[in-house]
């Protein structure tokens, strides 16, 4: 299982926070405005489809009141189906009701068909009530004509008319037209809404890891200064033993021990703070460095240390065909490899080995760390880069340690614009890779490349 970080966690989480809020906010109003308007346009599509219906209810009334005239014409004329009304001259009163969309039958007990205001009018089977044809281009209303009083009514026949709903699916259309173009521009300034509450909700976020980060670099120089006067006078007592009540000799070195890891965690948290706050600055001073030479160097320095624990220390760089430079700073990239060596020579059993592999990969230098030791749990890998992190086996094995090796690595290959991935597997070993991008060798002279010596902070122990 490998595991890649990009972004440093405080960095990451802040990005995360910021989709996560910019997502909420534009879906939760996408989702208000989505639900308005299907409601708006489904409330205006059933008004419209029952101002038609009333339409076709007042037609309908409006053909009834000439229905015995006209059953007795038909009859009269021997005939039985009459077509009336072909010159449109508005000659009976019901015409005025009627439009060149709308149509009318009379239907006898029988249900059969005594006249039309049209010709061609199709032949559906006559049903009561309303109906859409003709798919939903078409909508018919059908009712009984009565005649007499209430207490005396007889059924007579049938009247139904039609009306094409055509004219109201093109108001339809223009209506969804309106809401889709009115949409993508309510998209695009909820979007810019989301966006600028996103900026205003993380602000007060972003302010307050930058008061931490600030923290923690004033109350990490601060400490400094006490503890190396505890160090110091520490030290002085402890080359004075004569001085000292045998008893007392034990708990002077505790004092010593104690101090030297306050010191290495205030070193540590200082580099942090400096690096999140500085990186532009310190990106500024960077210079060219061959990246073997310093893995060389490194790799001599700590052969000691793993030959002291029956450790094979090995570097390979069979495949590289020429000399590989990277641009940046030397003792971060000292620390950033230490770290990882040390991590390996302490957490690899005796009889174990460290293979350090150096190649590149288009345009990146990819270091490789691998051990045989006791490997980091696949659930645990995630964690392996946060702060003061430390797994359980690792706690066991060995207890010294602050748990921020792995975060300055990560924070110092970031810088350098690089990445550091982790593979493992819990009993067999782990393999750390760092990949920094190399510079092109036109772009790098011999009068630029830096020289460096390791620092005192990179040798083991």
């Amino acid at each position: 299982m490998t595991i890649r970080l990009t972004k440093t966690s405080a960095n990451q989480s802040v990005k995360t926070l910021r989709w996560q809020l910019f997502l909420s906010y534009g879906l939760v109003t996408l989702t208000i405005l989505g639900s308005s308007s299907i409601v708006a346009y489904n409330w205006i599509r059933q008004e419209l489809h029952r101002q038609i219906d009333d339409q076709l209810i007042t037609f309908a009334h409006a053909a009834t009141h000439d229905f015995a005239l006209l059953r007795t014409q038909v009859s009269s004329k021997e005939t039985s189906h009459e077509v009336i009304d072909q010159d449109n001259d508005l000659d009976i009163p019901w015409q005025k009701l009627q439009k060149p969309t709308q149509s009318i039958e009379w239907f006898d007990l029988r249900k059969k068909r005594l006249a039309s205001t049209t010709v061609h009018f199709p032949n559906y089977p006559l049903q009561m009530g309303f109906r859409t044809v003709e798919s939903g281009h078409l909508r018919l209303y059908a009712m009984e004509v009565y005649r007499g009083t209430n207490h005396k009514k007889r059924l007579e026949g049938y009247v139904r008319v039609s009306k094409s709903i055509d004219s109201l699916e093109e108001v339809l259309e223009k209506l969804r037209l309106g809401l889709a173009l009115g949409g993508i521009v309510a998209v695009g300034l909820i979007g810019i809404g989301s966006l600028w509450l996103t900026r205003q909700s993380i602000k007060p976020i972003i302010e307050s890891l930058q008061n931490l980060r600030q923290f923690t670099a004033d109350a990490s120089h601060e400490l400094r200064s006490p503890l190396t006067v505890i160090k110091t006078s520490a030290d002085v007592m402890r080359s004075h033993p004569e001085r000292l009540v045998a008893a007392n000799i034990p708990k002077l070195d505790a004092i010593l021990d104690a101090t030297n890891q306050m010191m290495e965690l205030v070193n540590d948290l200082l580099l942090l703070a400096r690096m999140d706050s500085r990186l532009a600055q310190s990106q500024a001073t960077y210079t060219d460095i061959p990246i073997l030479e310093l893995i060389e160097d490194l790799v001599d320095l700590w052969e000691a240390a793993a030959t002291e624990k029956s450790l094979t220390l090995t570097l390979n760089f069979q495949r590289l065909s020429d000399s590989l430079i990277v641009q940046g700073d030397a003792d971060h990239l000292l620390r950033l490899f230490a770290n990882l060596l040390s991590n390996a020579v302490n957490y690899t059993p005796a009889g174990g080995n460290i293979q350090v592999a150096l190649e590149r990969k288009d345009r990146w230098a990819v270091i490789k760390v691998k051990d045989s030791g006791i490997g980091i749990a696949s659930e645990q890998l995630p964690f392996v880069f946060e702060r003061f992190w430390r797994s359980d086996k690792a706690r066991s094995y060995r207890q010294e340690g602050t748990g921020l090796g792995l975060t300055i690595a990560q924070a110092i290959a970031h810088a350098h614009g690089g990445d550091i991935t982790v593979s493992s597997q819990l009993g067999i070993g782990s393999c750390f890779s760092v990949r920094l991008p190399i510079l092109k060798p036109e772009t790098s002279s011999a009068s630029q490349i830096s020289t460096y010596s390791v620092p005192r902070s990179t040798s083991p122990s």
